[in-house]
Order: structure tokens, then C-alpha cells, then sequence
């Protein structure tokens, strides 16, 4: 067993490639119970607090996540990931035992912190291997892979939860993310890391700021994750409770629909970015096709799955062009040992949508009794105002 410990060198491709399969199962293990997290939720607590937790889940990540570099200077990324992974996967087989509302509660708040780990561990591992001259192509096939696995994980998330309770879903994001934890294991050790610059929340978003184009592809990125967030929060008790459409029918039938465009684009998009297109027009594309789609969704009574799988498909196409085209307009803005950018650009964002649309859903839908599809309308006007930051972007052709 000692092979497994040593380190050597591995070719580029080799550990692109890895990082690459590392990628898929964390996708599929990630997105197993991605759009069930509102119901397993609900079992416990009040549907209209269900955003309060996603608000402190958002405060959690922010604060753990811009404590990382200390880790990442005295354990390394290996280790943080190795650490992160193996831990989730403990927590993971707790989710798919716990009975008692507190532990759970505990136990997913404690989980979408870890994944938020993994994720940000695995964005550094590929940033160090990218070379500079094939960077849009690299991470346009690690955003095809990384949502070919959330649709795959979709589908089959329908049928286990079709099947039974939660329990099959979160063991079956425990055994996906085994292999995960073997390649961090196996390979991410070998990727030499830089000194990463220890930096606090308040001097990276001050640094950022004082970069015109890395504040403003941040507020592109901003938007999108708001989208993320209505989406994963609220879209399906939305189908399922309003108009009518069964749970395993929206993730078995619509959904892997919807998420078609993130496989059908990344890559040649992030071709374009490379050889003869900027990212900043594709970015404006998106955000315009995004608002337009998702103001819509109000508008649509039908329980046809078929209409909605267009409807969200739509969505998805501006959601594709805006998540790869802002990732790798940051990723070659920014250097790769600055951890505290990436972390303010990967999990940061990601956190300040959490609160926001969380605080606005609770108020809007929960305090004030307005209708549901509220949420989609707020979502879909975020989108549009995230045209005036893309505007102002520098292009990097």
C-alpha cells in the first residue's frame, strides 16, 4: 500500500483527467438530494422558516469558508479536501439515520458546509493544473461534466425518493462520494500548491472592489446564484404544491430536461472564450435569456410537464452561458493563490444570494402572504439587473 502514499509526478492530462472524474461523482453525490433539501426540511420545521436555515447555512459557509486559508498554508488543499470529504461522508450516513429535528437540522447545515468545502477544494486543484493557453476549454468541460452529473443525479434522485424515504437518497450520496474521497486521495496530492495569501473577508471584498472587472463579474456571478437559489429552494414545492405536478415527475421528467443546456454549451463555449469570442457578450446573452424566462414562470397555470420542461429549459440556457462564461472570466483575472478571491467569488456569492432571496422568500411569501411565484419575479429582475455589471466588463480578447 505504500504507492498510495508516495509522491511523483503525473502528466497534466493525467491529473486533469482525475480531477475530471473527481468532478462527476462529486456532481452526482452533490445533486442526489440537491432539489430535496426544502422537503426533508419541511419534515421538521415550518415550511416558512425553511429559509431561516438556508440563511444561517449561508453565514456558516461565509464564515468557515474565508477561514480556510490558514488551513490550506498548514494542512495543504489535499488534506482540507481529504478532511472535508471523509467528514461529509460520515455526516451523510447520519442524514440517512437521524431521526430526532435537532440532529437533523444539525447534520444538514453541517453537510452543505462540507460540500461547500469540497467544491471550493476541487476549483483550486483545477485551477493550479489549467494552463493559461487552453483555460476556457478546460473549464468548459468541467462545467459540461459537473452538470452532466447533477442531471444524471436528478433522474435518479426521482426514483429512489419514489421508492422511499430520504434514507436512500443520502446513502446513495455517501457511497458516490467515495470514489471522490479516493482520487483526492490518490492524485490531488500530487498537484504542487502555491503559498496561498492569507486574507480576510472584509480585505478580499476591498480588494475586489478596487478591481473594476472582478467586482463587476462578481455581481454577474451575484445574480446567477440568486437563480440558483429560488431554483433549489423553491421551485418544487413550487410544481409540486401549487400547480400540481408530482415530485418524482418534475425530478425524473423535467428536470433532466431543464439541465440539458448545461451540457450542450459549456465546452464550446468555453472554446469561444479561448479563440474568438469574449466572454462578456455570452454573459449578457445569458442574463437576458435567464430574466425573460424566469419572469415568465408566474405566467405558465399548466400542469403540462412538457410546457414546464421548455420553461426551465429555457431558464437553464441563460443560467449555462452565465456560469461558464463568469468562471472563466474571473478564473484568468485572477491568480490562483489568492484563496480568499476564489473563495469570495465561488462560495461568497453564493452565501450573500443564500441570505438575500432567503430573507425576501421569508418575508415576501411567509410574512406577508404573497403568492409563491413572487420569488421567480424578484429572481428574474436580479437576472436583468445583472446586465448593467456585464456591460462594464473588460473583454479578456
Amino acid at each position: 500500500m505504500k504507492w498510495l502514499y508516495s509522491k511523483k509526478h503525473l502528466s497534466h492530462k493525467t491529473l486533469v483527467l482525475a480531477l475530471y472524474i473527481a468532478t462527476i461523482f462529486y456532481s452526482l453525490h452533490y445533486a442526489i438530494a440537491l432539489y430535496l433539501g426544502s422537503l426533508f426540511l419541511g419534515q421538521y420545521i415550518n415550511e416558512n422558516l425553511v429559509g431561516l436555515v438556508f440563511i444561517v447555512i449561508a453565514f456558516l459557509i461565509m464564515y468557515v469558508t474565508f477561514e480556510l486559508s490558514h488551513f490550506l498554508n498548514r494542512f495543504s488543499n489535499y488534506r482540507m479536501a481529504l478532511m472535508a470529504s471523509g467528514l461529509e461522508l460520515c455526516v451523510l450516513v447520519g442524514l440517512a439515520i437521524v431521526t430526532q429535528p435537532i440532529f437533523a437540522l444539525i447534520l444538514f447545515m453541517l453537510q452543505q458546509l462540507l460540500v461547500s468545502i469540497v467544491f471550493l477544494s476541487l476549483n483550486i486543484s483545477l485551477t493550479e493544473v489549467s494552463k493559461k493557453t487552453e483555460f476556457g476549454s478546460v473549464r468548459g468541460a468541467y462545467f459540461t461534466i459537473l452538470n452532466l452529473g447533477i442531471l444524471v443525479a436528478a433522474y435518479f434522485s426521482g426514483i429512489i425518493f419514489g421508492l422511499g424515504n430520504f434514507s436512500g437518497i443520502y446513502i446513495t450520496s455517501a457511497l458516490l462520494l467515495l470514489p471522490v474521497i479516493y482520487i483526492i486521495y490518490r492524485f490531488v496530492h500530487n498537484i504542487e500548491e502555491p503559498y496561498y495569501k492569507d486574507i480576510s473577508f472584509f480585505d478580499s471584498v476591498q480588494k475586489m472592489s478596487q478591481n473594476k472587472d472582478l467586482s463587476n463579474v462578481w455581481k454577474v456571478q451575484f445574480s446567477l446564484e440568486a437563480f440558483y437559489v429560488a431554483m433549489i429552494i423553491y421551485m418544487i414545492p413550487y410544481l409540486s404544491e401549487v400547480i400540481g405536478i408530482p415530485t418524482s415527475a418534475v425530478l425524473q421528467v423535467i428536470m433532466p430536461i431543464a439541465l440539458l443546456p448545461f451540457i450542450i454549451f459549456p465546452y464550446e463555449l468555453g472554446v469561444l472564450a479561448d479563440t474568438k469570442l469574449g466572454e462578456k457578450e455570452l454573459i449578457q446573452i445569458g442574463l437576458l435569456i435567464g430574466s425573460i424566462s424566469t419572469i415568465l414562470i408566474p405566467f405558465v397555470q399548466t400542469a403540462n410537464i412538457l410546457v414546464w420542461a421548455i420553461i426551465l429549459f429555457c431558464t437553464r440556457v441563460g443560467a449555462s452561458f452565465i456560469e461558464s462564461m463568469s468562471s472563466i472570466y474571473f478564473f484568468k483575472k485572477v491568480h490562483k493563490e489568492e484563496a480568499g478571491m476564489i473563495t469570495l467569488f465561488t462560495n461568497g456569492a453564493r452565501c450573500v444570494a443564500l441570505v438575500i432571496i432567503s430573507i425576501l422568500g421569508t418575508l415576501f411569501i411567509g410574512v406577508l402572504g404573497f403568492p409563491s411565484y413572487t420569488i421567480f419575479i424578484i429572481t428574474g429582475l436580479v437576472l436583468l439587473l445583472g446586465l448593467r455589471y456585464a456591460s462594464k466588463l473588460q473583454d479578456t480578447l
